[in-house]
């Protein structure tokens, strides 16, 4: 393992084994690693690469690691908004691009690109690369530039991680860009970033987002996840700020996008929860709940709120996510979810809304059982059951249909351990409250 040094102060004199002999650039640096393990240590003043000539793509043919550090003092140390990797006036394309099976780690590193290409990390091998606290930079005007994390064609898999890095968009065309498995831990937009139209896109392979502790609210009131066409993004949040206003989903031509917020808001809210896809959402709600409805401070109810869009359908139902508890009998039992209808008296039917309820129901493995209370396909629906009635809820108007869901016979656990419900809605365009408790009888 060699340690190899880069900095515009350097005599550029190979092996680069010391700060005196630095490589005065950083492809110098890279093309000089020999075996897997080598490390460069780039000065975080370095100028050298500033101005880049053209297009450039790093590629990594080693596990490696570059880390910029304070050559005065041997400390970590960050480029910041001083020195970078790219050009700040005209258009250069900054790729890294890590080698099969390898894993690769950056640190401290500014990529700045300005115009109409890309900056793009862990781009187009089978690789594994961390980023840690990097500036990513887009400056300048453009119409579709963004900053890749992960593999932009469907040879490639890779999985990208970053942690407390920073994201710049100087123009309101600016995406993060998604492609394979990506994770993100306490990220942010600058505080210079204009309010972007999106936040999230995919690129040109699936992706896996998930991402804690990220500050995104310089977004604004933008879209979290664009517009998707061919190809799937599955997004979970965990503990974000994100922008006042936010949408989360622009509006969608296929059947690509889905997203998971849990604790995630623009202000000082610390419950909120979210699942949105083509077909609808649900989310925590506190208007109106059951008076004995679950609390998320030992105090306040919420319900779940479930809103289908047009595209919902018997066949193709929006699926909420599951309710669990913790269950250790093995008799017959009737699990339940209350749910609400407001602003119409009239029950919903079989077709329209039903549970799914999932036990361990058979003995000696953790396989489960799935029933659910929906209309025989092709048979004539029915109303759902009455359930504990409207004086049970608070917040309903003066007109409103209190339902249950629950299987049609009782259910006998196996096995001790979960007991899962959730929510289908098949009427399109349809608002249902749900009480996101099982109940037992």
């Amino acid at each position: 393992m060699a340690t190899i040094y880069c900095s515009h102060t350097g005599s550029n004199t190979a092996p680069y084994d010391t700060k005196a002999k630095a490589a005065t650039t950083l492809a110098a640096a890279i093309a000089a690693m020999t075996a897997a393990g080598d490390v460069i240590l780039v000065d975080h003043t370095h100028t050298g690469d500033n101005a880049l000539a053209s297009d450039t793509s790093y590629i990594l043919n080693y596990s490696c690691a570059i880390i910029a550090i304070d050559f005065s003092t041997d400390a970590l140390a960050e480029m910041g908004t001083s020195a970078w990797i790219g050009h700040s006036s005209s258009n250069r394309w900054v790729r890294f691009t890590g080698a099969g099976n390898a894993t690769h780690f950056l640190r401290g590193l500014t990529l700045r690109e300005t115009g109409g290409d890309n900056i793009e990390v862990n781009y187009g091998a089978d690789s594994h690369m961390a980023v840690e606290a990097c500036y990513f930079w887009l400056g300048g005007s453009y119409a579709s530039s963004v900053i890749r994390l992960g593999a932009g064609s469907t040879t490639p898999a890779t999985t990208t991680i970053a942690r407390n890095c920073t994201f710049r968009f100087d123009d309101v065309d600016g995406r993060i860009e998604v492609g394979g498995i990506v994770k993100m831990f306490g990220c942010s937009l600058a505080a210079e970033s204009v309010a972007i139209t999106a936040l999230l896109d995919l690129s040109g392979v699936g992706g896996a987002l998930y991402a804690e502790g990220c500050d995104f609210s310089d977004m604004g009131s933008g879209y979290l996840i664009d517009a998707l066409n061919a190809l799937s993004l599955s997004v979970t949040l965990v503990n974000c700020k994100l922008g006042s206003g936010f949408v989360p989903l622009a509006s969608q031509t296929g059947f690509a996008p889905e997203l998971y917020l849990y604790n995630c808001n623009a202000g000082d809210v610390h419950y909120f929860f979210g699942h949105y896809d083509p077909l609808g959402s649900c989310v925590a709600y506190t208007s109106i709940h059951a008076n004995d409805g679950p609390t998320y401070d030992g105090a306040t109810e919420f319900a779940w709120r479930i809103d289908t869009t047009a595209r919902a359908t018997l066949y193709n139902p929006y699926i909420s996510p599951w309710v669990s508890t913790y269950h250790d009998g093995t008799s017959a039992i009737t699990p339940r979810l209350e749910i609400l209808r407001d602003g119409s008296s009239t029950a919903f039917d079989d077709d329209e809304v039903w549970g799914e309820f999932s036990y361990q129901g058979t003995s000696g493995y953790p396989i489960s059982t799935i029933v659910n209370d929906r209309v025989t396909l092709l048979g004539t629906p029915a109303a759902q059951a009455t359930g504990m009635g409207t004086g049970s809820w608070t917040g309903e108007s003066g007109t409103a249909w209190s339902g249950k869901l629950a299987p049609a016979s009782s259910i006998t656990p196996a096995e001790i351990g979960e007991l899962r419900a959730r929510v289908c809605v098949g009427l399109a365009s349809a608002t249902v409250y749900v009480d996101p408790q099982i109940r037992i009888s």
